[in-house]
C-alpha cells in the first residue's frame, strides 16, 4: 500500500490554528456570548484578553466577525453614514409621493369639471 502524500497547509490556516491555540492557552470563560455563539447554542465561550478580539469558537470556525467586543468606531461611522443616506432617500421619496398625490388630485378636479 502506498504511503500517504502529505498535503501542504495554507498559511492562513496555520495562522488561524495558531491564534486558536493562543486564545485557548490564555483564555477565560466568559458569561457574555457573541451573536454567532448564541445562534449556534454554544454554552461555553473562551476569550483571551490579549490574543484576540474573537471567541475561541469564532476563531476555530473562521468567523470573520465576532461581536463580543462591540462595534468599532469605523463600524459606527459606517452605520451612521448609511442611516443618513437612507434618511435622505426616504425624504426624497416622500416628497415625490406628495407631488404625485397633488397631481392626481389636480387631475381628478379637472376631470369633474
Amino acid at each position: 500500500m502506498p504511503d500517504k502524500i502529505s498535503k501542504s497547509v495554507h498559511p492562513k490556516t496555520t495562522r488561524r490554528k495558531s491564534l486558536f491555540k493562543s486564545v485557548i492557552a490564555g483564555a477565560n470563560k466568559i458569561d457574555k456570548h457573541c451573536s454567532f455563539c448564541i445562534s449556534k447554542g454554544h454554552q461555553e465561550c473562551l476569550l483571551s484578553p490579549t490574543n484576540s478580539s474573537r471567541y475561541s469558537e469564532c476563531v476555530r470556525l473562521n468567523q470573520s466577525y465576532c461581536d463580543v467586543r462591540g462595534l468599532t468606531s469605523e463600524q459606527l461611522e459606517r452605520i451612521a453614514a448609511h442611516h443618513f443616506h437612507l434618511e435622505n432617500e426616504l425624504e426624497e421619496a416622500e416628497e415625490e409621493h406628495r407631488r404625485t398625490d397633488a397631481k392626481v388630485e389636480r387631475l381628478r378636479k379637472q376631470k369633474k369639471m
